[in-house]
């Protein structure tokens, strides 16, 4: 008898809010272009779920990103794309990490998808990802094609062919027993090699990086996949390909920085400059910042850094990485996507330079501002000489932390008095 009172004298229902009332506190009309044709999708939801829809509107308003069209209306549209990682981090929109420097996204039609999007269809991110990448999937009968080089590509041309990455049944035969080296420079290029041809496959990059758009240009790291997942090659001296794909990486990291400039400059600081240095006489590459003292500077994680007077006379040129042990030297985090930087009121005094592990004095710095080698007419150290002392390692002072691994031995000159 309790279970039918119960049963006929149930409580009802508390009325569902309605898209007007959700919209009027978020602050957005009802008359946002393509909103009427995703309402089917926000009345199949609950209390909840109807404030997370109207939340999902919202946010697509502010962010500028538009509203889609319904999902069964462009779902056949939905393919995968790869983009560097420092513009992920940018564009706010939905991502996945492929490998360090980048990442993958998904495209509708001619945009790509923001997280708000699916929100809006009811369709878990990942299961729209397992959508795309079946229909790049059917899109990729073709077999990639051999070069004269030997080296293999896609060869598609149609603005996917480096999201062909995503697939590798495609390619991950086409070597047997070998290491393999692959690419994807801009978004119509995803290069294969194996370890003997490696010499070509930076060739490609390289004249890739100079003949793709900006708006094209993805990485120019070369990676390899070990144990399913995609790691950047680590080749090591003296392999002969160990400068080149050392520059590669480093090329993708100024250019990550140099896409830093605009929203830098809006906190009120200067974006050090930053370049790549060669060594004159082992011709091993470095990233450096230039660093001049007449306003706070934005320093990124660079091997060394160029140091000059408010004037632009040269300071000398030190090793980043020691920084962080001088006091008052250890900068603030900057609140940037893509790289690392650190902001730095105060320039070093005399006295902290003197404490910086040197890689080129004023003198030699300046001899590289004007394109001259260093060293050139002086005498080379004795061999089995000791190596100079480092700065700050005076008498009677505690022994300061090595220098990374990859800095170890390389100097231009004396680095103390």
């Amino acid at each position: 008898m309790s279970f039918l009172t119960k049963l006929f004298n149930r409580t009802p229902d508390a009325p569902l809010p309605t898209l007007e009332a959700l919209a009027a506190e978020r602050g957005f009309g009802l008359d946002l272009p393509g909103l009427t044709a995703l309402i089917p999708d926000f009345e199949h939801q609950g209390p909840t779920g109807r404030a997370t829809w109207a939340d999902a509107v919202q946010t697509c308003v502010e962010k500028g990103w538009g509203l889609p069209e319904p999902w069964e209306d462009i779902a056949d549209t939905a393919l995968p794309e790869l983009v560097p990682q420092w513009m992920a981090q940018r564009d706010g929109l939905k991502a996945w990490p492929v490998a360090e420097g980048l990442s993958k996204r998904v495209r509708i039609g001619d945009r790509s998808m923001p997280e708000a999007w699916a929100t809006l269809w009811g369709i878990s991110p990942d299961d729209i990802l397992e959508r795309a990448l079946d229909h790049l999937k059917e899109a990729s009968k073709t077999p990639f094609e051999r070069m004269p080089s030997g080296i293999y590509r896609s060869p598609y041309q149609d603005g996917a062919d480096a999201a062909r990455l995503l697939l590798p049944h495609l390619w991950e035969g086409f070597f047997p027993g070998q290491n393999v080296f692959i690419a994807v420079p801009s978004r119509n290029e995803f290069y294969i090699a194996p370890q003997v041809l490696l010499t070509k496959l930076a060739e490609a990059v390289d004249k890739s990086l100079s003949a793709s758009s900006a708006a094209d240009r993805l990485v120019v790291t070369l990676y390899q996949r070990v144990e399913g997942k995609f790691v950047p090659a680590n080749l090591q001296d003296p392999h002969p390909i160990a400068q080149p794909q050392r520059q590669l990486r480093q090329t993708d990291f100024v250019l990550a920085l140099d896409a830093q400039k605009e929203d830098l400059a809006k906190l009120g600081g200067r974006p050090a400059p930053v370049g790549i240095l060669p060594h004159p006489t082992t011709g091993r590459t470095f990233t450096v910042a230039t660093w001049k003292a007449d306003m706070a500077c934005f320093l990124p994680e660079s091997d060394l850094v160029a140091l000059q007077d408010a004037a632009g006379a040269p300071l000398g040129i030190f090793v980043r990485q020691t920084f962080p042990r001088v006091p008052g030297m250890r900068g603030e985090d900057v609140d940037i996507w893509g790289p690392r930087r650190l902001r730095y009121d105060v320039f070093p005094t005399t006295e902290q330079l003197g404490m910086f592990d040197q890689f080129a004095d004023a003198e030699q710095m300046a001899a590289l501002m004007r394109g001259e080698n260093p060293t050139k007419g002086k005498a080379a150290p004795a061999k089995g000489a000791p190596a100079p002392s480092t700065p700050g390692q005076g008498q009677g002072q505690a022994s300061a932390p090595a220098r990374p691994a990859h800095l170890k031995d390389v100097q231009l000159g004396s680095q103390g008095e």
